[in-house]
């Protein structure tokens, strides 16, 4: 027991677990009270337990922390374990001959292995931690709720090379709740979804939620980790609730494919989300929904934002196509700073769809539409809005590609947005600076912003405003007084001397590739009874209908002086 591992046979284990591939049902040997036994010395001794090649051993449910009833013999905090076994099995069939299996024996709605801790900074000893598990095949009964539950936990958690098998239709695969600092690398989750059956799986494969708690979920890695028929592949944020925060989440590479319901589904609360290079196949409803209603109906008190997906490639999904907001590859209902980076679609339906009315700070890049299903070149969307725009939110659109066209690329709705947007849209300065630059991003080439505000704290001259587009028209604003715009006749051309800006003004500006010009007449009316206003510039004649003469505007710009210099 003092050796650096252990292995179930020193604690009489045995390997005879029996799976009926046409049931599910798993028989063989109860080994529930030895392995909970290994487990609890495991943690106390701080040793490594090995399963031994193509071990199968069934158990009821098992815990990795202390419970006055389920696990009283467990000390110290919960987690602190690592096991391990040996080739991993079941990648494409139920239950291959090969690899350590571990079997959930029916009769128990309850995880299967669990690690609850309590979620708390002033009760570090009560925080489960540490827990590693490698080259396993778990596999869940009929009636297991979770196979693997993980809660309450912060620090060193690392789940790699491993196969859960869910066969709970409403059952979950592996359940976060409130964890802090894991990984998962080169995982498979797999359910029992049937396209031939839709509609019947509900389980979730990696089930990233709160559990009530004040407390956030983050630093979490998942790289290549695959969920393949379940009713939801992945999902993340508050269910039922009201506490609780996510981010930052990294996903690298990885899948789902055949959801019975959504892809991957971002709830209320995901505050900082990252997604590169994943794949999303075959999913009933949404590949990606990004909505924050919980279970009840309600509205989450805080909506995803700070969302990103980059490099995703979508295929086949949003295939109930029924023209309502499940039939989208990729669906927004609400959120604010989210961001679509160079998705592509392949045999899509509808492509991107979005409820302008509450969805903020929305930018879609580059979206590539590769092909379409003959439902989409019917009747389908590339790119729509459900909601008429809102004046306040924003939402942009840069560079769309359609290889192949749906019926409707983008539907008027969108287009008025986009439009409104234009490439870039909008940005506004408050850093004092005399050289802004309005370049969007790192790209080039119409990736400006077109509208450019200006709320400087104190006093500014713009001598110049960097990273313009050949032929771009600026539309500049201010919200106060304290920007001048200079006419230096060098990077900006001005009609009449510099520009003082004030919250009712505004002036546009056209970019020739060199240097930026006003735009309009330069030959204003130089009479009349309104004096020119902050478009005077030293010297300007102007002839006063109401005193019958003309007038100068003095050097200093101040004041207006007749022949004689007297201030009139």
């Amino acid at each position: 027991m003092l050796s650096d591992w252990v292995t179930p046979e020193d604690y009489g284990m045995v390997s005879d677990a029996v799976y009926n591939t046409s049931t599910g049902v798993v028989t063989g040997t109860d080994n529930t009270i030895a392995f909970q036994n290994m487990l609890n010395d495991a943690h106390k001794y701080g040793l490594k337990i090995v399963f031994p090649r193509n071990g199968r051993y069934a158990s009821k449910s098992v815990y990795l922390h202390y419970d006055a009833t389920l696990n009283p013999n467990w000390e110290g905090r919960p987690g602190r374990i690592e096991i391990e076994g040996t080739v991993t099995g079941h990648a494409t069939g139920d239950v291959e001959t090969q690899g350590t299996a571990l079997f959930h024996l029916p009769g128990e709605s309850t995880p299967f292995i669990s690690m609850i801790g309590e979620f708390s900074i002033a009760n570090p000893s009560g925080m489960g931690g540490y827990f590693k598990l490698s080259r396993i095949n778990l596999i869940g009964s009929a009636q297991t709720t979770d196979v693997l539950f993980l809660q309450g936990s912060q620090g060193q958690i690392e789940l790699s090379d491993y196969t859960i098998k869910v066969q709970n239709p409403n059952g979950n695969g592996i359940t976060e709740a409130t964890t802090w600092e894991s990984i998962h690398r080169n995982g498979l989750i797999r359910g029992g979804a049937s396209t031939t059956n839709p509609g019947i799986w509900k389980g979730i494969g990696l089930n990233i939620r709160a559990d009530g708690t004040i407390g956030q979920t983050n630093m979490k890695i998942y790289e290549n980790v695959d969920i393949y028929r379940m009713g939801f592949g992945i999902r993340i944020g508050r269910r039922t609730a009201t506490q609780g925060t996510f981010g930052p989440l990294v996903f690298i590479g990885g899948q789902t494919s055949l959801s019975d319901e959504h892809g991957m589904w971002l709830d209320g609360g995901v505050i900082a989300f990252t997604s590169i290079g994943q794949q999303h196949e075959g999913a009933r409803k949404n590949a990606i929904r990004i909505d924050n209603i919980l279970e009840d109906g309600t509205a989450s008190s805080d909506l995803p934002r700070t969302i990103k997906f980059i490099s995703t490639y979508i295929t086949g999904s949003g295939t109930i196509e029924d023209g309502t907001e499940n039939s989208y590859a990729i669906y927004i209902a609400n959120g604010d700073g989210i961001e679509i980076d160079t998705p592509t679609f392949n045999t899509c339906g509808n492509g991107i769809g979005f409820d302008a009315a509450n969805v903020d700070n929305l930018l879609i890049r580059r979206p590539t539409f590769r092909t379409v299903r003959s439902y989409g070149t019917a009747s389908g969307y590339g790119i729509r809005s459900f909601t008429d725009g809102v004046t306040t939110k924003r939402q942009y659109l840069e560079h769309p590609v359609f290889n192949q066209t749906p019926a409707t690329q983008i539907d008027d709705k969108a287009r008025e947005i986009f439009g409104r947007g234009d490439a870039g849209g909008r940005i506004s300065f408050s850093t004092n600076t005399s050289t802004p630059s309005i370049i969007h991003g790192a790209g080039t080439g119409n990736q400006s912003y077109r509208i450019l505000n200006f709320n400087n704290s104190q006093a500014t001259t713009i001598t110049n405003i960097t990273g313009g587009t050949p032929y771009q028209r600026l539309l500049i604003t201010f919200s106060n007084t304290n920007t001048t715009i200079q006419n230096n006749r060098t990077n900006i051309f001005l009609q009449n001397g510099d520009f003082v800006g004030s919250n009712s003004k505004m002036i546009e500006l056209f970019y020739n590739g060199t240097a930026w010009y006003e735009i309009g007449d330069p030959v204003r009316a130089l009479g009349g009874s309104s004096r020119p206003g902050s478009q005077a510039f030293p010297f300007m004649m102007f002839f006063d209908t109401t005193l019958g003469k003309p007038i100068w505007r003095n050097a200093s710009n101040t004041a207006w002086v007749d022949s004689t210099g007297t201030v009139v």
